[in-house]
């Protein structure tokens, strides 16, 4: 059994649902956190598929969404686009909330045109967005 089936099947033992709060952030949204800070994305959607909450928050306010298209910014960080972007694409397939904002009014979106307006980041967005609306109308 490899590693990310035993994590896998360990997290999927835990009964606890994520909750999400602005003052309180649990072990494993902190992991989930800390996972993606590391771009360690491998970890964060075993984190996410053993049931936390695509869309919790931090004490920031950021949710795994915002956290990763803030990954684009940093200018000394080792983790590559593409890595960044097959991530995003994961949280939206996982129904990720698009606009929400962290505590400075920011969205993922926002994060992501501030750091050289990442065009695959914004046409993955759109998409979302235009597939959404085709629901209501």
């Amino acid at each position: 059994m490899s590693l990310s089936q035993m994590l896998r099947k360990a997290l999927k033992s835990k009964s606890k649902p994520s909750v999400s709060s602005k003052y309180k952030v649990d072990d494993d949204e902190r992991q989930l956190f800390a996972a993606i800070s590391d771009g360690n994305f491998e970890m964060a959607r075993i984190l996410i598929e053993g049931n936390v909450s695509v869309n919790c928050k931090d004490s920031s306010g950021y949710t795994p969404m915002i956290a990763t298209c803030r990954m684009l910014k940093a200018k000394d960080s080792n983790v590559k686009t593409a890595a960044i972007v097959k991530f995003v694409t994961f949280l939206i397939d996982r129904n990720a909330f698009l606009h929400e904002r962290d505590i400075l009014g920011k969205s993922a979106l926002d994060y992501s045109n501030e750091n050289g307006g990442r065009e695959e980041i914004r046409q993955l967005f759109h998409g979302t967005i235009q597939k959404s609306l085709h629901k209501y109308l």
